[in-house]
């Protein structure tokens, strides 16, 4: 989470916008929610995720079709789903990208400007997705880094309860065979 909150902040200042947010997919569920955040003002709530991707259809382009959109409040013909969260947030632009590794979609960065709607130059699209390929590799990793400390932890209560159970056995071995009925 950490990683994610330092790509974040750098995504802000790399393409000049207070605001980035880095999510997970749970495409089983069709949900991406908020892992980590980065607010220049510092002054948004928590995100209240998670997000049913049935409910925002650019949202799921983004991530099936694997493209970066970019929604702008004042745009007549902009996803009317993102833009009313947008207006109630007050946010004027929205910048979203797939975060992909190895060919698979595992969650989505959006970068929003509270400031002004945005024209992203070619340059700058690359950028983010450069970077959101940075962190779909740090949330991988994070993922495989979890499940190993679960097995390990797992292996630690098998191996004691395997020491607590052969332990007893020479106290079973030597018992009457009446005691052990």
């Amino acid at each position: 989470t950490e990683l994610l909150a330092e790509i974040a902040h750098r995504m802000t200042t790399l393409l000049d916008c207070p605001f980035c947010a880095i999510s997970e997919l749970d495409a089983r569920a069709g949900i991406v929610f908020v892992l980590a955040d980065y607010d220049h003002s510092g002054r948004r709530l928590p995100d209240p995720g998670p997000y049913k991707l049935d409910e925002y259809p650019l949202t799921r382009r983004v991530l099936e079709e694997r493209i970066t959109a970019v929604v702008n409040v004042d745009d007549p013909h902009v996803d009317q789903t993102e833009a009313a969260v947008l207006r109630r947030d007050g946010d004027k632009s929205l910048l979203m990208a797939p975060l992909v590794h190895k060919d698979r979609v595992i969650g989505l960065v959006e970068i929003v400007d509270q400031n002004r709607s945005r024209q992203y130059s070619r340059q700058e699209l690359r950028l983010c997705r450069a970077i959101a390929g940075q962190a779909a590799a740090a949330l991988h990793n994070a993922r495989l880094f979890a499940e190993q400390a679960r097995s390990d932890h797992d292996i630690t209560r098998l191996s004691a309860a395997l020491h607590s159970l052969t332990g007893s056995l020479p106290r079973l071995v030597g018992a009457a065979p009446e005691a052990l009925l």
